[in-house]
């Protein structure tokens, strides 16, 4: 890079590559293809109102500015801002304008709290942040499994046990028969979600606007979401995102593992874990990631006790608009 040429454009379908080399440069441990681009962006796309600009320079794609709705822990005026840049274009004001562009992009649709998040071995991404007014509100504690290394032999008989119990397992795709199925699920997330450890309570979405998210998202596969049930009743589950791209090894990230308070401390949790990590092998997706609140002991106890590898957290930080 011999010259300064910078310039600032909207971003097109044709730059997925391009943003998975940045995303790549920048955390080349949990690496993307141009496809698994595409696939988050038509997420975030049913998710809400989005929008993404890129730096230019000498010609290549260099950094990244977006901002976008989490279907997770969606709210009105809360949106998810992300600035990238490739560790050797820094230090030109990349970030900052293409921050400020994605700011301005985001200003007709009101926002109340912009939310970023940074890895806690990404210093300047923290430094970066907290130029811009934001601060810390969380932090969430991302592990990794080595799938085919997992043992399920000490969890032998387990499903039996709570079986005789009245607890049994099922997947999204053997419960397709139950006609309230998806009423289920959305009340069950939603109750799950209200017990869960983070920043602070969400609006919840129109229940068909949480199908269309979830269930009928083609990045959720029905034969990797188990479903926790005492007789008739949905009582706890676990869910993969598919992650890897079309030509790709599969690559999974776990959504959410909760049971309700009344269901808890029986081995459901463990049992609807064993189960994930076993479709996992079975289809041959070699690495399993997972995120908790670092304050959620029960599941980072459980996580380890699996086997899973503790890599550096996830910061969440807020600035308040206005």
């Amino acid at each position: 890079m011999t010259t300064n040429e910078i310039t600032l454009r909207a971003s097109v379908p044709g730059d997925a590559a391009a943003l998975a080399e940045i995303n790549n440069a920048i955390y080349p441990d949990n690496p993307l293809t141009g496809e698994a681009v595409a696939a988050r962006d038509r997420d975030r796309e049913r998710a809400g109102p989005s929008g993404r600009w890129v730096a230019v320079l000498d010609g290549q794609v260099v950094g990244q500015g977006m901002f976008f709705q989490s279907g997770y822990e969606y709210a009105p005026g809360r949106f998810r801002v992300w600035v990238g840049v490739r560790p050797e274009a820094r230090r030109r004001g990349i970030g900052a304008a293409l921050f400020d562009r994605a700011l301005a992009g985001l200003a007709p649709h009101a926002p109340q709290v912009l939310r970023a998040q940074v890895r806690a071995d990404q210093r300047a991404g923290l430094a970066f942040l907290a130029r811009h007014g934001f601060q810390e509100v969380m932090r969430q504690q991302e592990s990794v499994l080595d799938v085919a290394a997992f043992d399920p032999a000490p969890y032998a008989g387990l499903d039996e046990r709570l079986a005789a119990e009245g607890i049994t397992i099922r997947t999204l795709a053997e419960l397709e028969s139950d006609a309230e199925r998806d009423r289920k699920l959305y009340d069950l997330e939603w109750a799950l979600f209200q017990d869960t450890p983070g920043v602070d309570t969400s609006t919840r979405r129109p229940f068909d606007e949480w199908v269309a998210n979830e269930i009928n998202n083609p990045r959720l596969p029905h034969d990797g979401y188990f479903i926790a049930l005492d007789g008739s009743r949905y009582i706890g589950l676990t869910h993969f995102w598919d992650r890897s791209a079309a030509q790709g090894p599969t690559a999974f990230a776990i959504g959410l593992t909760a049971v309700l308070p009344d269901y808890r401390r029986r081995g459901i949790a463990t049992a609807l874990k064993v189960r994930s990590i076993r479709y996992a092998q079975a289809v041959g997706c070699p690495t399993i990631r997972t995120a908790s609140e670092e304050h959620n002991a029960p599941m980072l106890t459980l996580n380890t006790r699996l086997g899973f590898i503790r890599l550096p957290a996830w910061i969440t930080a807020d600035r308040t608009v206005g």
